[in-house]
């Protein structure tokens, strides 16, 4: 009789895996869907080219946030095995830390999502400034969490350089280190819009409709009449949360290379 392959495989490799499936699904499922019911109910189609991940979560902005935030609630939860075996099996001090901020990382995601949900199971009118402020804050906690991880992950995987595997995943770490800072940097230093509001805010109507409490969006609207043709700081949000799936894809690569142990008896029968 052959033998399993898979016995030689950790519990915690395999759940990451069936866990990371799950999320791909869900994460692509609910972007999408929620990508074309807003495209279906605001003047402006949707377009990663300068439309934020957030506004398909925003509420009000299309009868789908709802699948949107629910699949990034539950994405961020489904992160965390890959996290827990990456603690497993690289068994260090910083592998331990770096899996803390990974875990830590993933519930912020999880955050937003439920920030998110919540808005939309109430239907409840909002005050759109104080809603983006708190927005702010847990999606500013995610990307942060996101930078140290990576950061820690790198230099663990950076000093094993010598590993074909672990090499790929410094070289996959210092892309999305790269992509995250700069994100950073081009929506505080870069972003066409900024100046705009700021002129517009002192319009006692839209000053009104922006701190008042609505049962509409009013983000899109005015977006729509000041977005350029490229809005970088959403392409650099984009670039990072598609960095995140490369990072994720890279991980349960290098964790089932390292774990599958197949002796050479179970190898030559499997071949033979």
């Amino acid at each position: 009789m052959k033998p399993n392959i898979f016995e030689s495989v950790p519990r915690s490799t395999l759940l990451a895996t069936f866990a990371a499936l799950i999320a791909l699904i869900l994460w692509l499922t609910g972007i999408s869907l929620a990508l074309v019911s807003f495209t279906d109910n605001n003047a402006a189609p949707y377009s990663c080219w300068n439309h934020t991940i957030s506004e398909l979560g925003f509420p009000f902005a299309s009868p789908l946030t709802w699948l949107f935030n629910g699949a990034e609630f539950i994405t961020g939860l489904m992160l965390l095995p890959i996290m827990y075996a990456l603690g497993a099996q690289l068994r260090t001090s910083l592998g331990y830390v770096a899996t803390g901020f990974g875990c830590v990382t993933c519930l912020a995601m999880s955050s937003v999502g439920i920030f998110g949900l919540k808005q939309d199971f109430s239907h409840a009118p909002y005050v759109f400034i104080r809603f983006l402020t708190l927005h702010d804050y847990i999606s500013g906690a995610f990307f942060l969490g996101w930078l140290i991880t990576v950061t820690l992950f790198t230099i663990i995987f950076s000093c094993r350089w010598r590993d074909s595997v672990s090499r790929l995943m410094a070289l996959a770490g210092s892309v999305c280190w790269l992509l995250t800072p700069a994100g950073f940097v081009v929506a505080i230093y870069a972003n066409p819009m900024q100046a705009p509001l700021i002129k517009d805010l002192r319009d006692p109507a839209l000053r009104a409709m922006f701190y008042s409490p609505t049962s509409s969006s009013v983000l899109s609207p005015w977006f729509d009449s000041h977005r350029p043709h490229i809005w970088w700081p959403a392409v650099l949000e984009w670039s990072v949360a598609w960095s995140v799936l490369l990072w994720c894809g890279m991980a349960l690569i290098f964790l089932w290379m390292k774990t599958r142990r197949i002796p050479t008896a179970t190898a030559a029968s499997i071949l033979s």
